[in-house]
């Protein structure tokens, strides 16, 4: 009968054990994928606690080995498989992930000793230290994906990020639509002061039409029907780092679209295209021309200037009046005006469409408001 394997202490070791010349342990095993690995402890007792989990693995039928990759390594290779396939805009967000997960500890976790008490914490701590609601969602929703992609590959049974962040005592921030009054008042202060100007007509555009900053800044003479008086929305204007300008496809397929505009709007497009006149050669970005909305240096506008010149118009008002205007944002003008097409009784999913929107749940979840003061006269005027 041959003799068993013991280790130094006289402990009788089982098939795949062994211990080192530094007297740990090591257990060499084969995985699922006809593999052989090896895992070490310092002691005996830790090795097969170990050795108990790669069963249980197996039993499941999940990989205890892959499980070993710790949470920021998971999002990493999740994020590395989706580089060549997103936009810019997609990627910066990853890099923003990427960034925010490798500061707490979660990231250094191997993904199969996670549990929905630890994500729970991490979200806690991006809380505490000052992420917004917001930026939480974006970074856990990452990490339910890496996750998910681990559990479809059976390297783990359960995605430990499969929760709702209902539990967070930060509530989200609602985007703000500027209410009625406010629009008349700077509606009235942009003509009164700036009549004839980029300003008002920039503020009529976006309150107008409710385009995205970037669907603006990517309007070219082709895409306005005057006749018809329609905006063909079908491209963004994009600057990435270095100025460099490009163009890429709306946010969703849903964001190809035709939005009709008044008598208003297109007075305000028909300023900004004879303001602009005849340059004397044309910006091509991307096989694209005749973008609407040209610098003062002959190149196409983009998000940022857009935004600047509202805070202008901020500025220049709360100088001149004692109440001062809301904080004035393209979102904030896209919001308004999908608030104002609700309040005024068009269908859902037409303002959906105007919107550019995947899903009506986002019209009328994010980008619409109501005041209890306006649900009560609704609710009068309802009831005689």
């Amino acid at each position: 009968m041959a003799t068993r394997r013991k280790d130094y202490k006289g402990h009788v070791l089982n098939a795949g054990e062994s211990q080192r010349k530094n007297l740990t342990y090591q257990y060499r095993y084969t995985d699922a994928n006809g593999e052989r690995k090896t895992v070490y402890a310092k002691d005996l007792t830790a090795l097969r606690a170990k050795e108990e989990d790669i069963q249980k693995a197996s039993d499941r039928g999940t990989n205890y080995a892959e499980g070993n990759a710790t949470v920021l390594e998971t999002l990493r290779n999740y994020t590395r498989k989706r580089a060549d396939d997103t936009r810019y805009t997609t990627q910066v967000n990853m890099g923003f992930v990427l960034q925010a997960a490798a500061k707490y500890p979660l990231a250094s976790m191997a993904i199969r000793n996670v549990r929905v008490s630890h994500a729970k914490d991490f979200c806690r701590q991006m809380v505490k230290s000052g992420y917004s609601f917001w930026s939480v969602k974006r970074v856990k929703c990452n990490l339910h994906k890496s996750f998910q992609a681990a559990v479809d590959d059976g390297i783990l049974l359960r995605n430990p990020f499969d929760f709702k962040l209902d539990f967070l005592l930060v509530k989200p921030g609602k985007r703000t639509a500027m209410t009625t009054a406010e629009q008349q008042k700077m509606l009235q202060f942009l003509h009164e002061k700036y009549e004839g100007t980029e300003y008002l007509d920039l503020f009529v555009i976006l309150l107008g039409t409710g385009l995205r900053v970037s669907e603006l800044a990517g309007l070219t003479f082709k895409d306005i029907d005057f006749q018809n008086r329609t905006i063909h929305v079908e491209r963004q204007l994009m600057r990435k780092e270095g100025f460099q300008l490009y163009c890429e496809p709306p946010k969703t397929e849903a964001g190809y679209r035709f939005v009709s505009i008044s008598s208003d709007v297109a007075d305000s497009l028909h300023n900004v295209i004879s303001r602009r006149g005849v340059l004397p050669v044309e910006p091509l970005v991307d096989g694209h021309s005749g973008f609407l909305f040209i610098n003062k240096n002959g190149n196409p506008k983009v998000a940022l200037h857009f935004e600047q010149e509202l805070q202008r118009m901020v500025k220049a008002y709360n100088r001149s009046h004692e109440e001062p205007m809301c904080p004035i944002s393209p979102h904030v003008l896209r919001h308004t005006f999908c608030t104002n097409m609700i309040n005024m009784g068009m269908k859902p999913k037409n303002v959906q469409y105007l919107m550019g929107h995947s899903s009506v749940t986002i019209t009328l979840d994010i980008y619409t408001d109501s005041s209890p003061s306006e649900a009560h006269e609704e609710m009068l005027s309802l009831l005689g």
